[in-house]
């Protein structure tokens, strides 16, 4: 079951001996499914034309350090309240030995307009260790997105010092 949106339209109905008003003709029609329509075209509409905009703002260079901060640039706030990019170490520098320890992230750009957000935890340039066999390791090495949920996050976040983001990514 399901609200309807209607359509409705009056006109008098009139004697057209005397001009006397005899009551009104009611057209009611069910516009629910072609209101449903124009509003998900309105929605498609919108992401072809977010699609767009990331295309113009996301890329302009070859930096990779650039281009990650457009990304979080363009997602906060056209698509997410915060955003950071993070990239596999041993891809950054595959020539490194010590970059090749499983499982290094580095942060290249981060977003956190919420003040109460831990900033301090999220800085560009820092490295951390995904948990191995965890679910965030599973995202990394899928190369799909995932739903994490509230109950992942002491798995991702199993360092003392990172208390501050278990809470405040619990909340």
């Amino acid at each position: 079951d399901r609200d309807h949106i209607w359509s409705c339209s009056y006109a008098p109905l009139i004697d057209r001996t005397d001009r006397r008003s005899l009551g009104l003709i009611a057209s009611l029609v069910d516009i629910t499914e072609s209101q449903e329509a124009h509003t998900e075209v309105e929605r498609a509409r919108h992401r072809f034309a977010l699609l767009a905009e990331a295309g113009a703002r996301i890329g302009t260079t070859l930096d990779l350090q650039q281009t990650a901060e457009e990304a979080v640039r363009f997602l906060v706030p056209h698509l997410a309240d915060s955003a950071d990019v993070q990239m596999l170490e041993s891809d950054l520098e595959p020539d490194d030995p010590v970059a090749s320890t499983r499982g290094v992230l580095r942060r290249l750009a981060a977003r956190f307009p919420d003040p109460t957000a831990p900033t301090s935890l999220l800085v560009p340039g820092q490295t951390f260790q995904i948990p191995l066999d965890s679910v965030y390791e599973e995202v990394v090495a899928r190369g799909r997105p995932t739903n994490l949920f509230t109950s992942d996050i002491p798995e991702l976040f199993t360092d003392p010092r990172t208390e501050a983001l278990r809470t405040y990514f619990a909340t």
